[in-house]
């Protein structure tokens, strides 16, 4: 009975021990918590506001790859000046969808050509020209590295993985050159809590049960090794010596 009692103890030692190893290398979770998404229709300009790098604590990391991803440019700024500066150009909006997943959301341009009343057919057909060739005029987008707008900017290789700590009122504008489209595919990351409680419980119990094992097999094989002996009869030998 105490050979089984001894086994068992290794068994669930052993087993104790195994799952606190485990939860720090097989089921260690993932050290960091993604989000990406995959741009369609080719937008030339990618806003990210601060409530998207809000949804989770710590810093954030963007990172850049698809195409376009090599020549990319990164920056943040004042909400209201990102906003400002893309007055007038079509753009995708990072937001949260209602399943939880990150989603580009287009935002059209809206761009109006002010002018002075019309008197006279002739002015009419002078004022859509100027008009037309204002519109021609606005299809060369602005190349956001000349901008003084921004806190901090990054362009080229840096641009592919830029590690950030914005508040809620900083957006991110991601770009190329203006004129080639942004880069195809967003990831954003954050620190996940990577802590397991139950690793060191879970190996200071198994090494107890361990212990206690070995001390129960110890007595074990100590109990069984004295059943074994022969007995002893009574004292000087067999019977009484007979009388003289």
């Amino acid at each position: 009975m105490r050979f089984v009692v001894a086994i068992v103890t290794f068994v669930v030692a052993a087993a104790l021990i195994g799952l606190g190893l485990a939860q720090r290398t097989l089921f260690a979770p993932d050290p960091h918590i993604t989000a990406s998404v995959q741009l369609h229709g080719q937008p030339h300009y990618v806003v990210i506001d601060g409530a998207v790098f809000g949804a989770h604590p710590g810093p954030q990391r963007v990172l850049l790859s698809g195409a376009g991803a090599a020549d990319g440019f990164v920056a943040y700024g004042r909400t209201s000046d990102v906003v400002a500066w893309l007055s007038g150009e079509a753009y995708d909006r990072l937001q949260w969808g209602d399943t939880g997943e990150l989603t580009a959301r287009p935002v059209a341009a809206h761009r109006t050509v002010p002018g002075p009343a019309v008197s006279s057919p002739s002015a009419a057909a002078g004022d859509a020209s100027a008009a037309g060739a204002a519109g021609a005029a606005g299809e060369a987008r602005p190349d956001p590295a000349g901008s003084d707008l921004w806190l901090r900017s990054f362009s080229g290789p840096a641009a592919r993985s830029v590690r950030l700590d914005v508040p809620r009122n900083v957006s991110v504008l991601i770009a190329t050159d203006g004129t080639r489209p942004a880069p195809a595919a967003i990831q954003l990351s954050w620190p996940a809590d990577t802590a397991t409680p139950w690793t060191g419980p879970l190996v200071v119990a198994g090494l107890l049960l361990l212990l206690a094992g070995a001390i129960v097999y110890t007595l074990a094989l100590r109990h069984l090794h004295r059943s074994r002996r022969p007995r002893r009869r009574g004292r000087g030998g067999g019977g009484k010596m007979p009388r003289l």
